[in-house]
């Protein structure tokens, strides 16, 4: 269980991390294309706010779904009992009993 906590976090923060420096790209070319005189001045605000809030929605939505899977492959596995060995395969037959 532990290791599906870990993986989570691991996946938030890539996730989250990935996006941002999309947010932080997007600004810098912005910000280029004002200092070639070939666009608007843009405050950083007005594109890494919706960027880092776009990154939290998209890294948490993603992480509930992984965890999600986890939980139900934890309850899957833990409430179906497992085969034994020769436990309902019936009587040997042939020369497999000799």
């Amino acid at each position: 269980m532990i290791g599906w906590v870990i993986l989570g976090i691991g996946l938030w923060n890539a996730l989250f991390e990935m996006l941002v420096v999309r947010g932080v790209k997007d600004y810098l070319l912005r910000a280029e294309l004002f200092a070639a005189g070939r666009g608007p001045v843009t405050a950083i605000p007005d594109v890494m706010d919706p960027a880092i809030r776009h990154a939290a929605w998209v890294a948490t939505t993603w992480t509930a779904v992984v965890w999600v899977a986890a939980a139900l492959t934890i309850y899957y596995a833990s409430s179906h009992p497992r085969l034994e060995p020769h436990v309902g395969a019936g009587p040997p037959r042939g020369d497999a009993g000799r």
